[in-house]
């Protein structure tokens, strides 16, 4: 406990109550001795995880968590062996990163016993949404309405504060306008829309609140826990507001917690930022992420399917090192949120970003933007219906050396599923298959074809007629 002591006082200066200490402290005790489930010690090469959306699979009057739990263990248990279930809980936007009630599974999906019959088959990766939450949780509804001790839950600013050194990851207003119950208008602290409002972690009851949601995730058995957006949690107007050290001191206070509790957690960052400030999220490479998205990869790879040539993919490659103890990057090819462009900056030149962007929004991509300090927008990320990627990728696989996604959003197993013909011991010979390094990639040819070859001689290549294609809701 030591070491989370020492944390509330470097985040709070000295200034975390007593008696909000010692209730920390005691809920954390209680986690300690209820979180029984074991964690496997340490990942390796054999870990290979499906990222998935928990209503991925529907029939009719069933659950789709007992939907996708039969289809893991019919058809691919013997690949995966670690499932990342994409917030499973009630929500009202974002397809469910804006959430209702953080202790709650959405009813459509089931209920926590289909939680802990899916992780008696498989280790699980559980989403923990810790920046903001959804303008119609109870949470929300009690700071509104001026409950007592829901003051400064959230983050109120007078509309003329000067904010425009906050990084903003959207062209939504940072600040939107809410009536209270005494009919004061309130502008409160929005990051990525009107619907998700961020959490004041400036106030010890929020930490206390969100330590409560990360120990019931730990006592429920999530072996990795995903850390959303977390590089906005703390806000200090004036700065740019993202991977503040005060954040960066959450972070360890969060490994510090699930260390005590659950040791064998894996705590994963959420950081869609260039590598440097993306890498930063390892600390000293034992108190903060033991992984970081590798979210330079999915740009850098489909920069060199489009352009032909791995030049770039290979050159930054060759600067990631092996020699990390402790520490890992959690390797991917697309996300729920489709292909983020600022992780290539500084790796690919702004020109090539900009025609590359322009050359698949001509070929039906989409392309995010964000608001820059100085009034201009700028590229965020592409999600691209070519044949890479879907405008509806929602499924994905993932290992620590290699991964690669499929398309579809719902599939309804009452009907012919596109993802039934697919064989798990396909898809782990397709995705660890070899290639010399080569700065040459064929150019992607075929309407469902997929291209990957990486050329720094550790990863590897996949060139394979895609069978999946996009399933309508049923």
């Amino acid at each position: 406990m030591d070491i989370i002591n020492a944390l509330l006082d470097e985040i709070y200066e000295g200034r975390f109550p007593v008696a909000a200490r010692e209730r920390l402290l005691s809920h954390i005790r209680a986690a300690r001795d209820t979180a029984k489930l074991p964690r496997k010690a340490h990942w390796d090469e054999k870990d290979v995880v499906l990222i998935s959306y928990a209503d991925q699979f529907r029939e009719a009057d069933k659950p789709t968590l007992a939907s996708f739990s039969h289809f893991y263990q019919q058809h691919l248990q013997s690949t995966f062996n670690l499932v990342h279930l994409l917030p499973f809980f009630p929500y009202s936007s974002d397809d469910g990163f804006s959430v209702i009630d953080y202790h709650q599974v959405n009813p459509i999906c089931g209920e926590w016993q289909h939680i802990a019959a899916l992780h008696s088959e498989t280790r699980l990766m559980f989403d923990f949404v810790c920046n903001h939450m959804s303008a119609h949780s109870q949470w929300f509804r009690h700071f509104l309405a001026l409950d007592p001790g829901w003051d400064d839950f959230f983050i109120s600013m007078p509309p003329a504060t000067d904010l425009s050194a906050v990084t903003r990851p959207r062209t939504s207003p940072l600040l939107t306008p809410f009536a209270m119950a005494d009919g004061e208008t309130r502008y409160i602290w929005t990051t990525f829309s009107a619907d998700q409002i961020d959490l004041n972690f400036a106030n010890p009851e929020v930490l206390i609140r969100m330590v409560g949601v990360l120990l019931d995730y730990l006592i429920k058995g999530a072996d990795y826990v995903r850390l959303d957006a977390v590089g906005y949690m703390w806000k200090t107007p004036g700065t740019n507001c993202i991977h503040l050290p005060k954040t960066h001191q959450l972070v360890k206070l969060f490994r510090a917690i699930a260390n005590e509790v659950a040791p064998g957690t894996v705590i994963v960052t959420e950081t869609n930022v260039p590598h440097k400030d993306n890498i930063s999220y390892f600390g000293d490479g034992h108190d903060e992420a033991q992984m970081v998205y590798q979210f330079s990869l999915p740009p850098l790879v489909l920069h060199a399917i489009h352009s032909g040539s791995a030049r770039a993919l290979r050159q930054w490659a060759s600067t990631l090192g092996t020699d990390r103890v402790g520490t890992t990057f959690f390797n991917f090819l697309a996300s729920h949120d489709g292909i983020g462009l600022n992780p290539a900056r500084g790796i690919l030149s702004e020109v090539e970003i900009v025609a590359l962007v322009r050359d698949l929004a001509l070929e039906g991509a989409l392309v995010s933007y964000k608001n820059n300090p100085d009034g201009t927008t700028s590229l965020t990320r592409s999600t691209s219906p070519i044949s890479m990627l879907s405008t509806n990728s929602k499924m994905m696989m993932t290992r620590v050396c290699v991964a690669s996604c499929w398309h579809t959003r719902f599939c309804s197993l009452s009907q012919a599923c596109p993802l039934s013909i697919f064989k798990a011991s396909s898809v782990r010979e397709m995705i660890t298959k070899a290639y010399a390094p080569q700065d040459t990639i064929a150019p992607l040819t075929g309407k469902n074809t997929q291209c990957v070859r990486w050329s720094n001689g550790s990863a590897a290549a996949i060139r394979y007629a895609s069978r999946f294609t996009n399933a309508s809701a049923p």
